[in-house]
C-alpha cells in the first residue's frame, strides 16, 4: 500500500506535538485515577472548560513534580487551596489542589520531587501549556509516560 505524503506528514506532526524534542516524559503528580478529563473548546477560559486533568488523591497524599524545571509560582490560590507552576523547557506544568506547597518560587526541582501534600478536596489537577502562549494549553495525559 503506498504511503500518502499528507497522511505521513500529519502523523509526524502529531508525534512531534505529543512531547517536545529531547524532553523526558512527564509523570503523574499522584497515583490516583483520572477523574476529570481535559476539555477545551475555542475559548479556553469559557465556562465548562478544563485546561488540565483531575486525578484522585487522598488528602495528605504526597504530590510530585511532573517534570523537572524552575518553580515560577508556589502559593495559595483564591479558590482550591494552593498550587505550583514549573517551567519545564518549552512547557509549563501547573499542579493545583495542594494543601500547601513544599517548594518556593525560584527553586529548581527534579521530576518526581515532592511539591507538597494533596488538599482536602480529594483531587489534584495537572495542567500543561506552551511557555509564553496564554492559549497554548495541551492535554497533559499525552505527556505522561
Amino acid at each position: 500500500m503506498p504511503v500518502r505524503p499528507l497522511a505521513a506528514l500529519a502523523a509526524l506532526l502529531a508525534l512531534a506535538a505529543a512531547a517536545p524534542a529531547g524532553a523526558a516524559p512527564w509523570r503523574a503528580p499522584v497515583d490516583g485515577p483520572v477523574v476529570g478529563r481535559f476539555r477545551l473548546g475555542p475559548d479556553p477560559f469559557a465556562a465548562g472548560q478544563r485546561r488540565g486533568v483531575d486525578l484522585a488523591a487522598a488528602p495528605g497524599a504526597s504530590v510530585r513534580a511532573p517534570c523537572g524545571g524552575r518553580v515560577t509560582f508556589a502559593g495559595r490560590l483564591p479558590v482550591g487551596g494552593a498550587g505550583v507552576t514549573i517551567r519545564c523547557g518549552r512547557l509549563v506544568a501547573t499542579v493545583l489542589g495542594l494543601a500547601a506547597p513544599a517548594v518556593t518560587r525560584g527553586e529548581t526541582v527534579a521530576r518526581g520531587a515532592r511539591l507538597g501534600a494533596a488538599g482536602a478536596g480529594g483531587r489534584v489537577r495537572l495542567g500543561a501549556r506552551r511557555a509564553g502562549d496564554r492559549f497554548g494549553y495541551r492535554d497533559p495525559l499525552a505527556l505522561l509516560r
